[in-house]
């Protein structure tokens, strides 16, 4: 029988090229709308959503790990045009998992807790400021009618964070009700009623034993207008409101794509969609919760693109949104400092990217001192700490693994009866902490001396300072978990080494392991459960880091050929082309 002809063998290999990344399309599509949906194998929705991100994540790792095989063997540009596309199946599918591919929050979009707190307490936060959100809840839902139930209620402390009976704010209102005018406070009172209405009874006591309201001035400005602008609460009205974080996170990764490219692209969305500890059920459906994410990853994407100035901006905007953000610098001021080191002057980009900085932050810290002048921000690093030394189950950062202790756990501590059966487990974190903190400061110097290393054998383009920069934050930071979509910052490097992606997919699919619990010797505890996957976190920033010094230049695949999503596939270059057994080469 005659072998194909080439021209045969060529348009087959172009088919394959569309057909291939069509069919995981569908059959990612299929696994959405029947696996996630239809539960099976006794899963709940939740799980079942887990289990397609974990199967992603590790489709991911399979599809480049193919291509630093194919490129061990001098076949680097094999099959290029079908992997790309297949990644970007897998990119558009991780960011369809982080809405559990449209499922939500399985019934319903509006997160409620977490909208609750910000939406009232941005619009009425003139009135509240930080302290006294629950209490005013809690006056409130007497004067509408449940009293029995406040009297069954207890809550947190927002000036202690210790949690109390109802008891004394009952017995003096005016605490709260002194800073309304009685236009507000019926306002106010309609707007308590209408959350309450949404949840039961137990869900609000739930509710009002959280952290309350913690947003900077700065984002008070956009979350106090819109929450006004918006009118009283409905649920139709939150919903319009809760819009505005998809069409945030879908213009991040459509960012990426512009600045980056489609590779970079399909990381940061699987970070997005798959990574358990950001997943859609910790914010998702809430109100403005994603744009610090926009503005963070803009930073990065914008200097790629040589706009420093606005880069700039657009990173005061985020550290003045979350504050964390601000220890990404870090990597950027190593790029200015070699850049300085070798020319021995400054980095014209890095001096504009500074200048950019200052007007946004003149600008919009002038702004937010409508909120009382510069006494807010005072009020608000009051309230910042008073957080910092309140542990969380579900906490994550190298603070939360140097708190770690066997036996500080919260198996061992949890002391169920009480007002609030955590507080051993919260005392014990605190003095861990306290004892171990010096480590925290020399891990942060030896990243410092990494990322060094990385950018004087890389470059010191600043955009690459600025990813480098986004590890800086699982040193120097302890997060609520869902705050780890920040890692979108580093993913896209996966356009100068592929090997980022096959960490962070690692980092996905070790994360939906972590949180399972399958094998006996695995915690179920939330408090074990974050700190590994902390662990996780920072194994892979550190291994990507290392990527980029000149100790891994052996170990490292060269940069892949340009991306060709929609044009005929790269023809590969005779030399890399091997030898079929027994054919000899031509002379």
């Amino acid at each position: 029988m005659a072998s194909p002809s080439p021209a045969s063998r060529n348009s087959n290999d172009t088919d394959l090229d569309w057909m291939a990344p069509i069919g995981l399309l569908v059959l990612l599509v299929v696994l959405a709308l029947r696996f996630v949906g239809e539960r099976p194998f006794n899963l709940d929705n939740d799980n079942s959503a887990q289990v397609v991100q974990f199967s992603i994540s590790i489709a991911v790792v399979a599809l480049l790990g193919w291509g630093l095989k194919l490129q061990s063997e001098g076949r680097g540009r094999h099959r290029q045009v079908l992997r790309d596309r297949l990644l970007v199946v897998l990119g558009i599918c991780g960011f369809a998992a982080y809405f559990n591919f449209g499922r939500l929050h399985f019934g319903n979009f509006v997160h409620i807790w977490d909208t609750y707190h910000y939406v009232m307490g941005a619009k009425y936060f003139p009135e509240m400021g930080y302290d006294k959100m629950y209490d005013c809840a809690v006056v409130a839902n007497a004067e509408n009618g449940r009293r029995d139930e406040v009297n069954r209620q207890k809550f947190t402390d927002l000036r202690t964070n210790v949690i109390v009976e109802t008891f004394d704010i009952m017995k003096h209102p005016e605490r709260c009700k002194a800073h309304f005018s009685p236009e507000r406070w019926d306002a106010y009172k309609r707007d308590i009623a209408a959350f309450r209405s949404m949840v039961g009874e137990q869900r609000w006591r739930d509710i009002h034993l959280d952290h309350g309201y913690n947003a900077t001035p700065v984002w008070t400005l956009a979350g106090y207008w819109l929450a006004n602008e918006s009118g009283p609460v409905t649920l139709d009205k939150l919903k319009q409101l809760n819009l505005i974080d998809p069409i945030y996170l879908f213009l991040t990764v459509l960012m990426i794509w512009w600045a980056f490219g489609p590779r970079a692209f399909s990381i940061a969305a699987v970070v997005l969609g798959c990574h358990f500890a950001n997943r859609y059920y910790w914010t998702g459906g809430a109100f403005l919760r994603h744009d610090w994410i926009f503005f963070f990853v803009a930073a990065v994407c914008l200097l790629r693109k040589n706009y420093p100035l606005l880069a700039g901006m657009a990173f005061a905007y985020t550290v003045l949104l979350r504050l964390f953000p601000g220890l990404a610098v870090a990597g950027v001021a190593v790029a200015a400092f070699e850049f300085w080191r070798v020319n021995r002057k400054l980095d014209p980009t890095f001096v504009r990217y500074v200048v950019g900085g200052v007007i946004a932050t003149v600008l919009l810290v002038g702004a937010s001192f409508r909120f009382g002048g510069p006494e807010v921000w005072m009020r608000f690093k009051d309230n910042t700490v008073k957080h910092a030394n309140t542990p969380l189950t579900n906490h994550m950062g190298l603070r939360s693994i140097l708190s770690w202790d066997p036996n500080s756990i919260g198996q061992k501590t949890v002391r169920p009866g009480g007002l609030d059966s955590w507080w051993l487990w919260k005392q014990t974190r605190v003095d861990n902490w306290n004892t171990r903190k010096p480590l925290m400061w020399l891990a942060f110097a030896a990243g410092l001396y990494l990322v060094w290393l990385a950018v004087r054998h890389s470059g010191t383009a600043l955009y690459l300072g600025a990813a480098l920069g986004t590890g800086f934050i699982v040193i120097g930071a302890e997060l609520t978990n869902y705050y780890y979509c920040f890692l979108l910052g580093i993913a896209v490097l996966q356009e100068r080494r592929r090997e980022v992606g096959i960490l962070l997919g690692t980092l996905c699919a070790v994360s939906q392991v972590l949180n399972w619990g399958l094998f006996p010797w695995m915690s179920r505890w939330l408090d074990e459960q974050y700190v590994t996957m902390s662990a996780a976190a920072l194994l892979a920033v550190v291994g990507i880091w290392w990527l980029f010094t000149r100790y891994a230049a052996d170990a490292v695949a060269p940069e892949e050929a340009p991306v060709q999503l929609f044009g005929a596939a790269a023809t590969e270059p005779a030399e890399t082309r091997r030898e079929k057994p027994g054919k000899k080469k031509r002379r």
